[in-house]
């Protein structure tokens, strides 16, 4: 089942697509749905279905969801109602695998396949004559930020003693987010430095980590175009027109505009919102004289579901990031009276919660909705759950261990 997962995971970086009717239909519905069989299978073979604490967190924010949506117009609520019954049944599936967090092999193939997807998307654009600015590939973008989540876990789980092969992709994976303009990714690097820096105690180590990012990021300089430095600018949240009359930066506009369209109709629909997806039906019959750009959807799901889904909706949501923190510092306490995780596990453990939620948080926070943002929000839920359920296996195994061990003398 967590193979089935991890291809899951994957496939979310494809981009492929079919648009069948009203439903868009992609590999991850596919696999998903072989998935769910495999778990109707073990039900009909009477075995215990685990219902997670985590995922039972998910289910108000979820009702909410498409209930709202299912008020703005019927074809609107069964769209998000097939596709939330294809996320949850994926998610259960997954808490139901005998080990559901990526381990061994299944996290070498996570990792190795990510980087080939991010490979495989500077590759493209080189080919095409895209020598920065690599986003063209909408789904593939993404990649950047994962992998930094990948090779910083990595890191942490030598106990922040990295090897020269984890050195030089972690510089280089600095130079080629640059270079990409993701400014989301960029984030994420930069506070994923900052924790191995802090995990770090010697300064030698440190030194080792430091010395080829510098090199990496100084040597892409040279591919350093305006559209990178306008990217690098809009940070500073630059607003404004330029002579000819485009914006100096289309995305900071859009979330300007964004903001200021969606506080008012905020205003207006406190308690429930305008309901699922239609806010941008509203802008585009209130605003209709505005160019294109601006009228896109909100980026990023916690102001989307504020506008949308109003207070009991943002409600149900923060509800999921809050509970994560609480269960999962439980889950080191617990681990510690017990003595089964020592101080350098619990310091890597907590460091990998800690990246995992500060890019998922980035991703739901900056991103447009949609499935993998719904995707890391859900794995935030499911952190402490997937920790329990890996920490009675391994339990399982010491045991079976001991007794064969015992039954050789």
């Amino acid at each position: 089942m967590t193979w089935l997962a991890v291809i899951a995971l994957l496939s979310l970086f494809s981009g492929i697509e079919e648009r069948v009717g009203g439903i868009t239909l992609r590999p991850f519905d596919f696999v998903a749905a072989l998935m769910t069989a495999l778990l109707v299978y073990k039900v009909l073979a009477r075995a215990n279905i685990r219902l997670p604490t985590g995922y039972l967190l998910l289910l108000p924010f979820v009702f909410v969801h498409v209930f709202s949506a299912l008020m703005v117009g019927q074809s609107n609520g069964i769209r998000e109602g097939l596709q939330a019954c294809v996320l949850m049944a994926f998610l259960l599936a997954l808490c139901n695998a005998d080990d559901p967090a990526p381990r061994g092999a299944k996290w070498w193939v996570l990792f190795c396949a990510t980087w080939a997807i991010l490979a495989f998307n500077v590759g493209w654009h080189v080919n095409e004559g895209h020598y920065s600015g690599w986003k063209r590939l909408d789904e593939l973008k993404h990649t950047f930020s994962v992998a930094t989540l990948l090779t910083m876990v990595w890191i942490a789980m030598r106990n922040f003693r990295p090897n020269f092969l984890q050195l030089a992709l972690f510089g280089l994976l600095g130079g080629l987010i640059l270079i990409s303009g993701e400014r989301k990714a960029l984030i994420v690097y930069v506070l994923s430095l900052l924790l191995i820096l802090i995990g770090m105690r010697s300064s030698k180590a440190v030194v080792a980590l430091v010395a080829p990012i510098i090199c990496v990021v100084a040597a892409s300089v040279f591919f350093v175009d305006d559209y990178v430095l306008r990217q690098l600018s809009s940070f500073a949240f630059e607003t404004g027109y330029t002579q000819a009359g485009a914006p100096v930066s289309f995305s900071n506009e859009q979330r300007i505009f964004a903001f200021k369209a969606g506080m008012e109709l905020f205003s207006q629909h406190p308690v429930f919102g305008v309901g699922t997806n239609r806010y941008q039906m509203l802008v585009n019959r209130l605003f209709s004289y505005y160019p294109p750009f601006l009228r896109t959807s909100i980026h990023g799901e916690f102001f989307r579901i504020m506008v949308e889904n109003g207070l009991v909706g943002l409600s149900a949501y923060l509800l999921i990031w809050i509970a994560a923190i609480h269960r999962t510092l439980r889950f080191v306490r617990y681990m510690k009276l017990t003595g089964e995780m020592d101080a350098p596990a619990r310091k890597a453990y907590l460091f990998s919660f800690v990246i995992f939620y500060i890019t998922a948080l980035i991703i739901c926070g900056l991103e447009a909705s949609g499935t993998e943002a719904f995707l890391f929000m859900a794995l935030v839920s499911l952190w402490p759950d997937f920790s329990r359920i890996t920490m009675r296996r391994q339990r399982s195994q010491a045991r079976q261990t001991g007794m064969m061990a015992l039954s050789r003398v």
